[in-house]
């Protein structure tokens, strides 16, 4: 049987969709079956959902301001005000040592609301930047040129024909990735010639989600550029600079060159590989 608290627990995903936490849809939908407490974590900790509980005459709503999305934060606002809700409100950042901040209403926790997300959100967005460049510029570098010349000869390829050619051609810095029903892309595969990645993360992605790398703002910010190729079925060529937060580690900053492709496996069906040229890292 339920307890009281789980049943008073909601989740507000990253699109503003709300979930009630004890929804199989929920899990089914992420493809888990690890516990209550590791999903809670994974969830708001890494995807930026956020949790809404009912404590007393209080609700208390916990997220991540650097992981949170603006369409989580509308759902959430939305539905306060679809409940009507008039009683407390208790504000905690997830993973902080600090106690929950009590708001006396709706307006005031909406205004203190936008000012910590701001403050995630303008230092996630200063960390990347993509300058997209156009075909006749692909001209300055030899192994992109060739792999878009490859790709237009055909793009009917199988998955290991691919990764071994991203082997030879860009020393190991590619990534395979696979769209779901859902939006997300799982990895297929994944060379080990990053940079900025430890390979105790690398021999495990493959078979996760994209935005679930070690750095979740940065996973999302790249998911946007394979969203973009898969919709379009055309290709992304773009010069990058990030600053990647490592795992247990300083960031690191990196200036490269990329391309993403648009593939079919003979076999297995639709998927996109992104290769690149490091330019830089610091």
């Amino acid at each position: 049987m339920q307890n009281r608290e789980q049943l008073e627990r909601w989740f507000i995903d990253e699109e503003g969709r709300i979930w009630q936490s004890t929804d199989t849809d929920l899990r089914r939908s992420l493809q888990t079956d690890i516990s209550p407490e590791q999903l809670r974590g994974f969830m708001v900790g890494k995807m930026g959902f956020v949790e809404v509980r009912r404590r007393g005459p209080s609700l208390v709503v916990t997220l991540s301001p650097r992981k949170v999305s603006s369409l989580a934060v509308i759902g959430l606002l939305f539905w306060l005000h679809d409940a009507k809700w008039v009683g407390r409100l208790a504000l905690q950042v997830f993973g902080s040592d600090h106690d929950a901040e009590l708001l006396p209403n709706i307006a005031t926790f909406a205004a203190r609301l936008e000012v910590l997300c701001q403050l995630g959100w303008k230092d996630d967005r200063a960390r990347f930047r993509n300058d997209k460049l156009s075909i006749a510029e692909m001209r300055a570098d030899h192994s992109i040129l060739s792999m878009f010349e490859w790709w237009r000869a055909s793009d009917v390829r199988s998955r290991d024909e691919v990764a071994a050619y991203c082997d030879e051609h860009f020393q190991g810095r590619y990534t395979i990735v696979r769209p779901l029903n859902n939006g997300e892309f799982l990895v297929e595969a994944m060379g080990r010639g990053y940079f900025c990645y430890d390979l105790s993360y690398v021999t495990i992605a493959t078979g996760t989600l994209l935005v679930d790398e070690p750095d979740h703002a940065y996973g999302m910010w790249i998911t946007e550029a394979y969203r973009s190729v898969a919709i379009s079925r055309a290709p992304d060529f773009s010069d990058i600079t990030a600053r990647i937060q490592q795992a247990q580690a300083a960031e690191v900053n990196v200036r490269y060159r990329r391309l993403v492709i648009p593939l079919n496996d003979p076999v297995l069906g639709q998927y996109l590989v992104s290769a690149s040229i490091l330019r830089e890292a610091v």
